[in-house]
């Protein structure tokens, strides 16, 4: 017998829905028996077919067992499924822990992460203070400007992300540092995906409007490189 694949085919699973599934795939079903339960859903099913209906708002899954006499063999297959709202980001790229620092006037890429199965999260929103969204907003990555700290102060800099879906919207992550005065001088910084990686991934820098053989271009400008791991810590500097 093969394991078996469920396929939901409900739409929406808000509070209270009913969605229909049925268990694919599957090889060898003559005379098997199959058993269906659900976590956080009511689930009745007949044969390879079953009708779950939510009863609490966070995560669910709808489980089937198959038993086939003739091998005398069970699978089990399962399903992770979101019911209601998505449930909080679990984390946002760039920008993982409080209490960091960001250079004034610079340029940041950050990214919300959503659970894998939170069906239908198809909406991101953001806010930020002590900086402004260039772009990205209503999508899980956005491109930041922070403010421009002067005389040495710092600014309150805080990033938030939730993700909606049909059901309504999650609770807001939000991430609070400062934006620190950096003598004027800008930068970027940007997420990279996937992270890790199991080969190599190739970062190249361009100059706005630069051509080949500009002699106006400066050659010798001294860039600085700073990669950090997921804890937002330095770990490789490199000078080009």
């Amino acid at each position: 017998m093969c394991i078996p694949h469920l396929k939901f085919y409900s739409n929406n699973f808000c509070n209270g829905s009913t969605g229909f599934y049925t268990a694919l795939d599957i090889t060898n079903i003559t005379g098997s028996i199959y058993t269906w339960s659900g976590t956080n859903l009511t689930v009745n099913g007949t044969n390879n077919t079953a009708y779950a209906t939510s009863t609490n708002q966070g995560n669910g899954a709808v489980t089937v067992s198959i038993y086939s006499p003739k091998s005398k063999t069970t699978i089990i297959s399962k399903k992770n499924v979101c019911i209601g709202a998505p449930s909080q980001p679990y984390d946002i790229s760039g920008f993982p822990n409080d209490g960091l620092q960001f250079p004034s006037n610079s340029y940041f890429n950050f990214i919300a992460w959503t659970q894998p199965y939170e069906q239908g999260a198809n909406s991101c929103e953001w806010y930020v203070i002590g900086g402004t969204i260039l772009s990205g907003q209503s999508t899980p990555q956005i491109d930041v400007l922070t403010d421009n700290a002067t005389n040495g102060n710092n600014i309150a800099f805080v990033v938030g992300a939730r993700f909606g879906n049909s059901c309504g919207w999650s609770p807001w992550l939000s991430r609070s540092g400062v934006v620190y005065d950096n003598g004027g001088g800008g930068g970027s910084t940007y997420s990279v995906y996937p992270n890790p990686v199991s080969t190599e991934v190739t970062v190249s820098v361009l100059e706005s409007g630069a051509k080949n053989n500009d002699k106006d271009i400066d050659d010798c400008v001294i860039r600085t490189i700073r990669i950090f791991d997921k804890t937002g810590l330095c770990s490789t500097r490199k000078i080009t």
